[in-house]
């Protein structure tokens, strides 16, 4: 039996407290721009004075480099901060609810005067520089009130300790912004290439899509575009470009040189594409899903999100490919063969998919004849690799713990059920009816089809999502050496990051991302990542109920 010290005790829950003040900080931001990006469109904006456009415009713009420039540099230099926290844990003493009264308080105030600034730009005119600058106050006292009310007395040492690390996140999300904006004139070089790459993107998944080359438009469905300069994609392609000077810079002795250098033609090329991906599904969302999501929240925030997954991507070659680095014996070890048996077959999955996607009449709306093909390909491949799975399940192996813990699975799947549920916007009556590729297929063959998909969906997806996502990439962010992570043992960017790949790759982001966190909880309560393919499973067999009880064909 493990006795864990009380200093160490302290240290872990401080850690957890200081995780919960950025999380908390997320929420809320990303609360208010889905609250402002459904509420107004961009005629509210330009009704504002030009120093309130000015600050509603480049703050937005300026708060996702720096969140995005805080989390790349957190990925690769959080030793610093988890010595620091351990150093000041004796001081934090108890979660200030006073300092986070406030933090609801001020965020209150700062909610009221955005939504009435944008609803009444005269309300904005009488302000003011005076009330701007208020407003900017605010969203900085926003920031100290939840830190120093999770963190109390240990906030000042050890936002001390790492002012170095803070200073240069907050110099280079700032640089990024700049050059992002200097450099505006020369984007529309970039805006033909991503018009034609766009357009592949969308022919070989999704069909056909028309094209204006005398006004860049894209023709799809609905939902035409326009891909001018702003959707160049040169942005993402600078950030990548300081993100990798940084990491090259602080890991320098672990890279050879020039070997390493091929890391910025390759982060800009997969920037560009990464760009072109997003806007083909920016162009499906507002087709198929949501205009305002895709105008709004979508268009101005998957961008982030992109670029976290490519930094990630980026950081993991680099550490990997034995041709760039110095320590070849670290990355023999690194390359076992648990990694083909936790990624392989997701990624078997996903490319008989896309496969399948291409070749099938419009895809989105009908059911893929190749479904079965892909269920019995990855079967094989669990099958396959079923030795190396023992080693995934964690240390809860035994079959021990409270009635609670054990009913935890089963319980947490009806309730992420219940969150996707609630969060899917429910489809029009025509997407909602038994895909229309069925009338002209034998009754046993939609049988056939019918019982391969409900197999697909409650059985092989929980074990290779899971496996692919909380076993490897959540695990990954924290060791290298990931099968000797504790299920138990989460950060805020390894649930974050593996969260958001899992709610990107359903295309249902904001109720995937919900549900990727939840899983994470799951598999954390007993060590058992089954725990989290049972809850998986769960959910996935109520919402098969849902489609074939229900009709609601959308859902799958």
């Amino acid at each position: 039996m493990v006795v864990t010290s009380p200093a160490s005790q302290r240290e872990r829950f401080l850690a957890l407290r200081m995780s919960a003040a950025p999380v908390l900080l997320l929420a809320e931001y990303l609360a208010l721009f889905l609250g402002l990006g459904v509420l107004f469109d961009i005629d509210a904006l330009a009704n504002l004075p030009d120093a309130w456009r000015m600050v509603f415009w480049n703050g937005s713009l300026l708060v996702g480099g720096l969140v995005a420039t805080f989390a790349a540099l957190l990925s690769i230099a959080g030793k610093p901060i988890r010595k620091s926290v351990a150093r000041h844990a004796p001081q934090a003493g108890p979660v200030a609810l006073g300092w986070l009264a406030l933090h609801g308080l001020i965020y209150g105030v700062f909610l009221w005067i955005s939504l009435t600034a944008l609803s009444d730009a005269g309300f904005a005119i009488r302000g003011g520089i005076a009330l701007l600058m208020v407003w900017i106050g605010l969203a900085g006292l926003l920031i100290y009130s939840a830190f120093r009310g999770f963190l109390g007395q240990a906030l000042t040492p050890i936002v001390r300790d790492i002012a170095p690390m803070l200073i240069l996140a907050a110099i280079l999300g700032t640089t990024v912004t700049l050059i992002a904006s200097t450099i505006y004139p020369y984007w529309t070089l970039l805006s033909r290439p991503t018009l034609h790459l766009t357009v592949a993107i969308l022919t070989l998944c999704c069909g056909d899509a028309p094209v204006d080359l005398s006004i860049n438009a894209i023709y799809y469905g609905s939902f035409p575009v326009i891909i001018d300069s702003t959707c160049s994609g040169i942005e993402g392609m600078g950030m990548i470009t300081v993100f990798l000077t940084g990491y090259l810079l602080a890991y320098r002795k672990e890279h050879r040189f020039p070997h390493a250098l091929i890391l910025f033609p390759a982060g800009l090329g997969l920037s560009f594409l990464a760009n072109s991906v997003r806007i083909a599904t920016l162009i499906v969302i507002g087709d198929k899903i949501s205009p305002e999501l895709a105008k709004s929240a979508f268009h101005s925030m998957a961008g982030w999100i992109f670029f976290a997954l490519l930094t990630l991507l980026l950081v993991t070659a680099a550490q990997n490919i034995r041709w760039l680095r110095r320590d070849n014996a670290r990355i023999v070890r690194q390359a076992a063969p648990e990694v083909s048996a936790y990624l392989i077959p997701f990624l078997v999955w996903l490319a008989v998919g896309l496969l399948g996607g291409a070749l099938s009449v419009a895809a989105a709306q009908n059911a893929d004849p190749f479904y079965p093909l892909r269920v019995g390909l990855v079967v094989l491949l669990l099958w396959q690799y079923r030795r190396f799975y023992a080693i995934a399940e964690g240390s809860g192996r035994e079959d021990t713990g409270a009635i609670w813990q054990k009913a935890v699975p089963w319980m947490s799947g009806l309730a992420v059920y219940g969150v996707w549920m609630l969060l899917i916007p429910h489809s029009d009556v025509d997407a909602a009816t038994r895909p229309a590729i069925m009338a002209d297929w034998a009754p046993v063959l939609v049988t056939l089809w019918i019982l391969l998909r409900v197999l697909g969906s409650v059985v092989v997806v929980p074990v290779i999502e899971e496996l692919a996502f909380r076993g490897f990439l959540q695990r990954r962010l924290i060791a290298a050496d990931f099968t000797s992570v504790s299920y138990r043992r989460l950060s805020v960017v390894s649930v974050a990051v593996s969260a958001l790949a899992f709610g990107v790759l359903h295309g249902q982001w904001i109720a995937g991302t919900v549900a990727g966190v939840m899983f994470s909880l799951i598999a954390a309560v007993r060590d058992r990542l089954s725990d989290a393919v049972i809850a998986h499973a769960v959910a996935n067999a109520l919402i098969a109920a849902t489609v074939l009880g229900f009709g609601r064909w959308d859902l799958w």
